[in-house]
């Protein structure tokens, strides 16, 4: 089974703080936790403060990184921006190897 690391990025604009976590990702968590697999992590930056070394370590300890990327236009606010970036650090050349054939 696999070790899986939720993501959800930060949105790009700020907002009041919202509360809890985002619903698709602990809808996703249980499925993924009544098949077997580990959740290693939740990060959630639009509460969290991103630490790029905290999030390459936890990167590295996954099999499968899970990003929500927020689309509809009457949700809080989309987080595609965000999610590219670390999209962009997961797949970046000095961090690639001890991740390859994850994504």
């Amino acid at each position: 089974m696999a070790d899986i690391l939720l993501v959800y990025p930060a949105p790009e604009e700020f907002k009041e703080r919202r509360f809890g976590f985002s619903l698709d990702l602990l809808y996703i968590a249980s499925l993924l936790k009544q098949a077997g697999h580990k959740i290693v992590n939740y990060l959630d930056y639009s509460i969290d403060s991103f630490e790029p070394d905290k999030f390459r370590q936890n990167v590295d300890k996954a099999d499968v990184v899970i990003l929500e990327f927020d689309t509809f236009p009457l949700k809080r606010a989309m987080n595609i921006p965000h999610g590219q970036q670390l999209v962009d650090l997961i797949t970046s050349k000095d961090h690639s190897s001890s991740i390859k054939g994850r994504l």
